[in-house]
């Protein structure tokens, strides 16, 4: 095995470790999390094409900065409400709820739920 093949996952993975510390540090790890998912199918286009994978990387940020606007996925609570305040979600351009947990509840009681969570004026 080359040497110069394990030199690009370590380089990866330090640059990884010190942004992921930045990011919980800055309490911006929503942010990190999505350019992670940004940037990976730019990696993948490159690695295909047999380019420079940072090169894709970059080139998949760039594009996207210009493509998308912002937007999260949020939990949908219990009782329908959303896991993040409204004055948050109204900054967004796209809100997409999803159920995360209790899915014990019954059917009645499920349906209640989204329903609720439909009302929201963000969602």
């Amino acid at each position: 095995m080359r040497a110069d093949a394990l030199l690009l996952p370590l380089a990866m993975a330090v640059a990884a470790g010190l942004v992921g510390c930045f990011a919980v540090m800055r309490r911006m790890t929503l942010a990190s999390d999505a350019l992670s998912h940004v940037a990976l199918p730019g990696i993948g286009l490159a690695l295909a094409l047999q380019l420079k994978p940072v090169l894709g990387g970059v080139v998949a940020l760039l594009a996207d900065r210009d493509l998308t606007g912002t937007g999260i996925e949020v939990d949908i609570l219990e009782d329908g409400a959303l896991d993040l305040p409204d004055s948050i979600l109204k900054r967004l351009d796209l809100v997409i709820g999803a159920v995360h947990s209790k899915f014990d509840l019954s059917r009645a009681r499920q349906t209640e739920r989204l329903l609720a969570a439909m009302e929201q004026p963000t969602l």
